[in-house]
């Protein structure tokens, strides 16, 4: 038996909200940060080679390989249903249950050069045997997108059908109902609605009444991306929460019908449910009256856009009939359809809907529309809870009025698109240079570009800029820099430009087996600090880490106790043992330990063993 004496002294820590939605560029955009003392911190995991980009959940995406300190696309004919077990399994997702070229959007990056021989049973993707591709080039449509499955730890009872009821999820082996004492709201039932393969959310609310009987308590801020809600669930010094609960969140979900790839829970690509899969409508197919019905049935407003791939293209299966609803239907089902005259659908003609919501939104005593303290009238139906309460505090916001990054994996990259005439419009890339790239990423609040590139982030149908930009860089807005007509009289969509602005060094992982492994610190006022541990800070949250760092997706978060300023010491005559390891993608090798002493220094050099050493 071994005795390690320890300190239960707190040191100082960076509190950080945990309400970081996944896009943001740099943890400093996640909300005010406060010193703290602390005896938690926070243990994160994020994968080094491989990551999924571009999809829905954190669990689907294109598949991208770091290759020279670079992320780089996979061909879908390098890449089978053996890589796709193996990358699956090293992200923490399910079974690989969709493998396709382009399943979520072309892409322009580098393509890997390499053909993956996977065996399926590897814990990493650098595990596997690789030799070189035979192919020179593969088309943006056959870089490979895959879709992992999630575990079946959620289910809704008590309701109508699957897609209605009282929340249940399963947590170490056992099925509990979930404390609705907290924030829940429509992004949060987003993610059981994906998970039991329902459509959109379409309402949630808290049952009355009281219950003794032992509740999951699920993180406030589980926002919608992650690919099951197990992972939000709470754990505090490793026990859950068990307690008195004052209601149980009730989750509705639509069950035929979804928006989906769009910015908000009412906007996005329209796809219906057919044979137990999710299938995509043709615009033709699809008019005024429809989208009266599916906005009806989605809660939202009176639909106030339809247009053919206002979201994106997609290669994923077609509606093979023409809806014919009056527009008084509560629900698309209840419509009239008969088979489509199409026997085939361009995959830019996908029906795309917008449904208004209500004016209850406005920013006040700023400078424009666009700028000011934000006021409410109701709720703000994504976000939250219809409370009413008194406050020391205002928010104040201020949006850009004139250049926006679109379609991108942070709010830092993505397409360039500029106001005009009240509506967004894209750039060619021919008439945007540096210059303007630097004016840009400094209106943003950005770090200086990166990446700029055509079609780096998807091609684009919207409307195209017609004046070339002529900024010297120095200025702060781009509405300050000069414009002449451009020569160009149309440009081609994967010509609109593409922008990366780059991040700041203010966060790191340390005390890990990499740079992608550990306890997570945090630069502030220029001091290094842990992030307090205390947080509900969930994958999503971590996934901002992670894109920060250059590292691959987030795998896993824990808390751990805070390290100590003392020392930990051995009390004479117990024994202890050192474990010592690498990453598996280096074979072989030596340790080299050195142990030092009052009276004398020894040192021992030894092989590794299966990546490891114990002494």
């Amino acid at each position: 038996m071994s005795e390690f004496a320890s300190s239960s002294t707190r040191q100082l820590g960076w509190v950080i909200p945990s309400s970081c939605v996944g896009s943001e560029s740099s943890l400093m955009e996640c909300g005010p940060v406060k010193s703290y003392n602390s005896t938690l911190t926070l243990k994160l995991n994020c994968s080094e080679s491989v990551r999924l980009v571009d999809g829905p959940s954190v669990c689907s995406g294109r598949v991208e390989v770091k290759s020279n300190e670079s992320w780089a696309s996979v061909c879908e004919g390098d890449f089978d249903q053996q890589d796709a077990e193996v990358v699956c399994r090293e992200l923490g997702c399910g079974a690989a249950s969709a493998l396709k070229g382009a399943l979520y959007g072309e892409v322009n990056t580098p393509i890997w050069t390499k053909e993956f021989q996977c065996e399926g049973t590897e814990s990493a993707l650098l595990d596997c045997r690789a030799s070189n591709s035979t192919r020179n080039t593969c088309l943006p449509d056959k870089t490979v997108g895959l879709t992992c499955s999630v575990v079946d730890d959620v289910r809704l009872v008590g309701g109508t059908s699957t897609c209605s009821g009282i929340l249940e999820i399963k947590h170490q082996g056992e099925w509990r109902s979930v404390d609705g004492g907290f924030h829940w709201n429509l992004q949060s039932s987003s993610v059981v609605c994906r998970q039991l393969d329902c459509g959109s959310a379409v309402s949630t609310e808290r049952t009355s009444g009281f219950t003794q009987q032992p509740v999951w308590r699920i993180t406030p801020y589980c926002v919608g991306s992650e690919s099951s809600l197990s992972v939000c669930v709470i754990m505090e010094n490793h026990v859950t929460r068990k307690g008195l609960i004052t209601g149980k969140p009730t989750v509705n979900c639509s069950e035929s019908v979804r928006l989906v790839d769009g910015p908000r829970v009412c906007s996005g690509r329209v796809e219906v449910k057919s044979n137990e899969s999710w299938a995509s409508v043709c615009e033709g197919d699809f008019d005024q009256q429809d989208a009266e019905v599916v906005c009806r049935e989605l809660g939202c407003g009176a639909s106030s856009a339809l247009k053919g791939a206002l979201y994106g293209e997609v290669k994923a299966p077609m509606w093979a009939k023409e809806f014919q609803c009056e527009g008084t239907e509560s629900a698309l089902r209840n419509c009239g359809a008969s088979n489509s005259s199409r026997n085939t659908c361009s995959s830019d003609k996908s029906v795309e809907l917008t449904c208004s919501e209500s004016d209850d939104v406005r920013l006040v005593r700023g400078t424009s529309n666009c700028a000011g303290i934000l006021e409410m009238k109701s709720s703000l139906s994504d976000c939250g809870n219809k409370m009413s309460s008194t406050s020391l505090y205002v928010l104040e916001v201020n949006c850009s009025e004139s250049v926006r990054l679109v379609n991108g994996p942070s709010l830092c990259s993505g397409r360039v698109e500029v106001k005009s005439n009240e509506s967004w419009v894209s750039v060619c890339d021919g008439d945007f240079d540096q210059q303007d790239a630097e004016v840009v990423c400094r209106q943003l609040g950005c770090g200086p570009p990166s990446v700029l590139q055509g079609a780096l982030y998807g091609e684009a149908n919207v409307s195209m800029w017609t004046k070339e930009f002529q900024c010297k860089g120095n200025e702060s807005v781009l509405l300050d820099c000069g414009t002449s007509d451009s020569t160009r009289n149309t440009s081609s969509p994967y010509k609109s430009v593409g922008l990366t602005c780059s991040e700041s060094d203010n966060v790191r992982l340390v005390r890990g087996t990499s740079k992608c492994i550990g306890i997570l610190e945090m630069k502030h006022q220029g001091e290094w600090r842990p992030v307090d541990g205390r947080s509900d800070w969930n994958l999503k949250s971590s996934s901002v880490v992670c894109r920060q760092l250059e590292c691959g997706s987030a795998v896993s978060r824990e808390r751990t106790s805070a390290p100590t300023h003392e020392p930990q010491q051995v009390i004479e005559g117990f024994s202890f043992s050192i474990r010592c390891s690498i990453l598996p993608q280096y074979p072989g090798g030596f340790f080299y330990l050195t142990f030092t002493g009052s009276n004398t220094t020894r040192n021992y050099t030894q092989s590794a063993v299966n990546h490891s050493l114990l002494i």
